[in-house]
């Protein structure tokens, strides 16, 4: 799993956790946006739990929500909904 807890202290970066009302204590996903571009919110990292993925997942759809939330918070912040991001697939150890 990502060290969220390292790179969410970075400047300009905002960290927020994705949880239920049924189980607050236990995270589904993460996100982090970086929003010092005057034009656009950068999503700097999403991470789905490892309990919400493959075949026997908890909860569907939560990468969707977190990038809808990062939507979201580009149109609050006056950004007009756009959103960056990079694609960056995890190395398999061997």
């Amino acid at each position: 799993m990502y060290n969220f807890c390292k790179h969410s202290k970075r400047k300009d970066f905002e960290t927020y956790i994705l949880t239920t009302d049924k189980t607050p204590d236990i995270i589904e996903g993460c996100l982090i946006i970086d929003t010092k571009s005057p034009h656009q919110v950068y999503m700097a990292f999403v991470e789905v739990a490892p309990h919400n993925r493959g075949d026997k997942k908890r909860y569907e759809r939560v990468a969707g929500c977190l990038i809808a939330f990062a939507c979201r918070q580009s149109f609050i912040q006056g950004k007009e909904g756009y959103l960056a991001f990079d694609v960056q697939e995890e190395k398999k150890r061997k």
